[in-house]
């Protein structure tokens, strides 16, 4: 498995987010097409990933959540990149047995593209059982808005793309 811990220097997330870093330390050109150096991109440290104190065991989240901000749009650290419904896109790491916590998504769906280990996702939501399923490298899980999801890394850890995109407002 690709060892992210290299890459670092590490962020810590909540500091990251409280102080509305940049998700990417060099201008941007103001034209339609570019490559982004990942030595450019924030990388940070989720301990734990949303944590959920009212679960407990892995739904809780537990354990260390390495992201690398590729792209974001998300309130004071959007890019201004996106002209479609691109909300984040992370390259997310969790190592064996670490887990993102019980959280809902509201106005979003997200993507999990898994690309390396294996990984346990599960998921309720409004007229929807709670359910869930074991990842492998190839595999992709969605998440519709109004979903609750928990996530935890199998033996291998897990490594994965994670796309999160704004809803459309349906209109009557």
């Amino acid at each position: 498995m690709h060892d992210m811990t290299a890459a670092g220097p590490w962020r810590d997330g909540t500091l990251f987010h409280q102080q509305a870093e940049p998700v990417y330390h060099a201008p941007l050109p103001a034209h339609q097409a570019f490559v982004k150096q990942a030595a450019q991109m924030a990388q940070v440290r989720y301990h734990p990933a949303h944590p959920h104190p009212g679960s407990s065991g892995p739904e809780a989240g537990r354990g260390d959540n390495l992201c690398r901000w590729l792209a974001c749009e998300q309130g004071s650290q959007a890019e201004g990149i996106s002209q479609g419904g691109l909300d984040a896109l992370l390259d997310s790491y969790l190592p064996a047995g670490a887990s993102v916590g019980w959280h809902l998504h509201r106005d979003t769906e997200e993507y999990y593209y898994l690309l390396q280990g294996q990984l346990w996702v599960e998921w309720q939501g409004e007229g929807v059982a709670r359910q869930g399923a074991w990842m492998a490298a190839g595999d992709c899980h969605r998440l519709g808005p109004g979903m609750w999801h928990w996530a935890q890394a199998g033996t291998e850890g897990a490594r994965f793309i994670a796309v999160v995109l704004r809803c459309r407002e349906v209109s009557a």
